[in-house]
């Protein structure tokens, strides 16, 4: 298999397919990194509830909330309807969410996101933060048209196409 490998040393295309971890990716070799486009800067515009597990629970592809090593993220829709859950780690969730400051009991997203498009013909494999049931990384595969998202911590995940022109705000400068 042709692999284009993100590691401590650098970014090494050997073809097309991608392996991102920890965000190195961004950065590294521009030659290869320049296939992907530019990263672009959005602002989530959704708020979430959060729920402290007391026993695990599935959050379907972002892994399995853990009691004290991850909360539960619920989306809350401006209708009030609520999306799909989502684990995120306990010690990210201070970098990644602030109360919000009119809705007790809800947290909107801190400062802006990163993402960049999957080019057609590319598969992007990334290596998240999140763990799965046996502690190990999660590996999510993206495809065009959808995006890697590059967290606060440089920590890698997927957006869906449809997330980013739905739940995200570009940034114009």
């Amino acid at each position: 298999m042709n692999i284009m490998k993100v590691s401590a040393p650098g970014l090494t295309s050997l073809g097309t397919t991608a392996l991102i971890r920890n965000g190195s990716f961004f950065g590294t070799n521009e030659a290869k990194r320049a296939d992907f486009g530019p990263v672009r800067r959005y602002l989530k515009k959704e708020a979430v509830r959060r729920v402290d597990p007391s026993e695990p629970v599935d959050c379907g592809e972002s892994g399995t909330a853990h009691p004290g090593e991850a909360f539960v993220a619920i989306p809350v829709n401006s209708d009030g309807t609520e999306g799909s859950p989502r684990s995120v780690r306990s010690d990210y969730w201070d970098g990644i969410y602030m109360p919000h400051p009119e809705s007790e009991g809800l947290w909107l997203p801190r400062g802006e996101r990163r993402v960049v498009q999957v080019p057609e013909g590319v598969t992007a494999i990334l290596i998240t933060a999140d763990q799965g049931e046996d502690n190990t990384p999660l590996v999510q595969v993206v495809f065009y048209p959808d995006y890697v998202a590059i967290g606060a911590r440089n920590e890698v995940y997927s957006n869906s196409e449809t997330f980013v022109l739905e739940k995200l705000v570009p940034i114009i400068d």
